[in-house]
Protein backbone atom coordinates (compact mmCIF):
# COMPACT_ATOMS: atom_id res chain seq x y z
CA UNK A 1 0.00 0.00 0.00
CA UNK A 2 1.30 3.69 -1.29
CA UNK A 3 1.36 6.09 1.43
CA UNK A 4 0.10 9.57 0.18
CA UNK A 5 0.91 13.00 2.06
CA UNK A 6 -1.36 15.84 0.88
CA UNK A 7 -1.07 19.17 1.93
CA UNK A 8 -4.55 20.83 2.80
CA UNK A 9 -3.33 23.33 5.59
CA UNK A 10 -0.64 25.86 6.47
CA UNK A 11 -0.12 25.11 10.22
CA UNK A 12 1.65 22.36 11.40
CA UNK A 13 2.02 21.29 14.99
CA UNK A 14 4.37 17.92 14.55
CA UNK A 15 5.92 16.28 17.06
CA UNK A 16 9.83 16.02 17.06
CA UNK A 17 12.04 18.68 16.95
CA UNK A 18 13.06 19.62 13.14
CA UNK A 19 16.34 20.68 12.06
CA UNK A 20 16.72 23.97 11.02
CA UNK A 21 18.87 23.01 8.11
CA UNK A 22 15.73 20.62 6.95
CA UNK A 23 13.11 24.08 6.80
CA UNK A 24 16.20 26.12 4.91
CA UNK A 25 14.15 26.73 1.06
CA UNK A 26 11.12 26.69 2.85
CA UNK A 27 9.88 23.09 1.75
CA UNK A 28 6.34 22.86 1.26
CA UNK A 29 4.88 20.81 4.11
CA UNK A 30 3.71 17.54 2.09
CA UNK A 31 7.21 17.02 1.10
CA UNK A 32 8.99 17.82 4.15
CA UNK A 33 6.93 15.08 5.78
CA UNK A 34 6.84 12.63 2.87
CA UNK A 35 10.92 12.83 2.94
CA UNK A 36 10.80 12.87 6.41
CA UNK A 37 8.53 9.43 6.91
CA UNK A 38 10.52 7.82 3.60
CA UNK A 39 13.35 7.36 5.74
CA UNK A 40 10.54 4.61 7.40
CA UNK A 41 8.33 3.59 5.13
CA UNK A 42 8.43 2.88 1.72
CA UNK A 43 6.40 4.16 -0.87
CA UNK A 44 5.78 7.96 0.71
CA UNK A 45 4.55 9.82 -2.16
CA UNK A 46 4.10 13.62 -0.95
CA UNK A 47 0.87 15.90 -3.56
CA UNK A 48 2.11 18.95 -2.50
CA UNK A 49 -1.07 20.98 -3.37
CA UNK A 50 -3.89 21.92 -1.22
CA UNK A 51 -6.62 19.91 -1.45
CA UNK A 52 -9.64 21.81 -3.61
CA UNK A 53 -13.02 21.00 -6.02
CA UNK A 54 -10.09 20.31 -8.64
CA UNK A 55 -8.27 17.40 -7.37
CA UNK A 56 -10.30 15.96 -4.64
CA UNK A 57 -11.02 13.32 -6.97
CA UNK A 58 -8.05 11.88 -6.53
CA UNK A 59 -9.02 10.84 -3.72
CA UNK A 60 -11.04 8.42 -4.66
CA UNK A 61 -8.51 6.03 -5.45
CA UNK A 62 -7.07 5.79 -2.19
CA UNK A 63 -7.77 2.35 -0.10
CA UNK A 64 -7.94 4.51 2.92
CA UNK A 65 -7.96 7.92 3.94
CA UNK A 66 -6.52 9.81 7.35
CA UNK A 67 -8.51 13.49 6.71
CA UNK A 68 -6.51 15.94 8.92
CA UNK A 69 -7.07 19.86 8.50
CA UNK A 70 -7.99 22.66 9.92
CA UNK A 71 -10.64 24.05 7.20
CA UNK A 72 -14.46 22.47 7.31
CA UNK A 73 -15.03 23.74 4.03
CA UNK A 74 -11.82 21.73 3.00
CA UNK A 75 -13.29 18.83 5.41
CA UNK A 76 -16.66 18.80 3.89
CA UNK A 77 -15.37 18.72 0.28
CA UNK A 78 -12.82 15.78 1.20
CA UNK A 79 -15.17 13.81 2.81
CA UNK A 80 -18.26 14.36 0.53
CA UNK A 81 -15.92 12.93 -1.88
CA UNK A 82 -14.79 9.87 0.44
CA UNK A 83 -18.37 8.82 0.91
CA UNK A 84 -19.11 9.32 -3.11
CA UNK A 85 -15.96 7.11 -3.73
CA UNK A 86 -17.39 4.55 -0.98
CA UNK A 87 -13.56 4.88 0.35
CA UNK A 88 -12.96 4.59 4.35
CA UNK A 89 -11.49 7.44 5.92
CA UNK A 90 -10.87 8.60 9.75
CA UNK A 91 -11.15 12.33 10.15
CA UNK A 92 -9.21 13.64 13.13
CA UNK A 93 -9.43 17.31 15.07
CA UNK A 94 -8.97 19.05 18.37
CA UNK A 95 -10.57 22.08 19.36
CA UNK A 96 -8.16 24.55 22.53
CA UNK A 97 -9.83 26.88 24.46
CA UNK A 98 -8.16 29.11 27.31
CA UNK A 99 -10.79 29.40 30.51
CA UNK A 100 -11.44 32.55 32.55
CA UNK A 101 -8.53 31.77 34.71
CA UNK A 102 -5.87 31.38 32.06
CA UNK A 103 -5.94 26.94 32.34
CA UNK A 104 -6.16 25.27 28.66
CA UNK A 105 -9.60 23.00 28.16
CA UNK A 106 -10.33 21.20 24.91
CA UNK A 107 -10.83 17.92 23.63
CA UNK A 108 -9.49 15.80 20.75
CA UNK A 109 -11.53 14.14 18.16
CA UNK A 110 -11.22 10.35 16.24
CA UNK A 111 -14.16 9.72 13.58
CA UNK A 112 -14.02 6.79 11.67
CA UNK A 113 -16.10 6.10 8.33
CA UNK A 114 -16.46 3.09 6.67
CA UNK A 115 -19.31 2.40 3.70
CA UNK A 116 -20.39 -0.20 6.11
CA UNK A 117 -20.97 2.72 8.63
CA UNK A 118 -21.11 6.88 8.08
CA UNK A 119 -24.88 7.61 8.97
CA UNK A 120 -23.12 8.43 12.70
CA UNK A 121 -21.30 11.43 11.12
CA UNK A 122 -24.56 13.14 10.06
CA UNK A 123 -27.26 12.23 12.00
CA UNK A 124 -24.71 12.92 15.25
CA UNK A 125 -22.98 15.46 13.61
CA UNK A 126 -19.79 13.92 15.01
CA UNK A 127 -17.70 15.36 12.40
CA UNK A 128 -17.67 19.60 12.38
CA UNK A 129 -18.84 20.36 8.15
CA UNK A 130 -19.26 24.30 8.85
CA UNK A 131 -17.08 26.89 9.48
CA UNK A 132 -17.22 27.80 13.69
CA UNK A 133 -16.52 30.51 15.28
CA UNK A 134 -15.29 31.52 18.71
CA UNK A 135 -11.84 31.43 20.47
CA UNK A 136 -9.49 28.71 19.35
CA UNK A 137 -6.32 28.61 21.30
CA UNK A 138 -4.69 26.77 18.65
CA UNK A 139 -2.18 28.33 17.70
CA UNK A 140 -0.53 29.95 20.91
CA UNK A 141 -0.24 26.94 23.05
CA UNK A 142 3.43 24.34 22.57
CA UNK A 143 1.28 21.95 24.31
CA UNK A 144 -0.72 21.11 20.99
CA UNK A 145 2.68 19.28 19.58
CA UNK A 146 1.31 16.68 22.30
CA UNK A 147 -2.12 16.73 21.68
CA UNK A 148 -1.72 16.32 17.88
CA UNK A 149 0.69 13.83 18.75
CA UNK A 150 -1.61 11.71 20.93
CA UNK A 151 -4.98 12.33 18.28
CA UNK A 152 -2.19 10.73 15.43
CA UNK A 153 -2.23 7.22 17.44
CA UNK A 154 -5.35 7.19 18.37
CA UNK A 155 -6.54 7.33 14.74
CA UNK A 156 -4.15 5.18 14.19
CA UNK A 157 -5.18 2.68 16.60
CA UNK A 158 -8.85 3.02 15.61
Amino acid sequence: MTATSFCSTTRSAPPGATAPEDLAGSPNKAEHYAALYSRMRDEVVAHPVRVDDANVGGLRSSDFVFVCVDDNGARRLIIERLEQGQVPFIDVGMGVYETDDGRLSGLVRVTASTPSRREHVHRNQRIPLTDGSGPNAYDRNIQIVDLNALNAVLAVIK
